[in-house]
């Protein structure tokens, strides 16, 4: 999952890291993180397990405007059958080397078996 869910995102042409925050100095503007929760199944039948999911969390780190950004992130998980189940700015923005970063929160509900690729 952890490969299907860059592959998704690398059409966007912004540096994307799974579990780390990416870098974004110099030409890179705005960059994605990503990773995974609560993963375990989600729909059982005669008392086993039949549909495994989680929750996929994308953390979106800016220094300018990110609006498009979240649009087309939201926009290529939701084409690949990940349901937004939620979407926020964190609390507070920080600064780290004199720039100041802005980080928007996407959470993705998702069934490995109805993900597309």
């Amino acid at each position: 999952m952890i490969q299907k869910v860059y592959n998704i995102l690398k059409p966007l042409n912004i540096p994307i890291r799974y579990i780390l925050r990416p870098d974004i100095s110099g030409n890179n503007k705005i960059g994605i993180s990503y990773h995974f929760f609560n993963e375990s199944y989600n729909l059982y039948g005669d008392g086993k397990g039949k549909e495994f999911g989680g929750v996929l969390q994308v953390d979106i780190f800016s220094t300018v405007d990110y609006t498009d950004i979240v649009q087309q992130v939201r926009t290529l998980l939701e084409q690949h059958n990940f349901r937004l189940a939620d979407m926020r700015d964190s609390e507070e923005g920080f600064e780290e080397g004199g720039l100041k970063y802005y980080h928007k929160i996407l959470i993705f509900n998702y069934i490995e078996s109805e993900v597309l690729l």
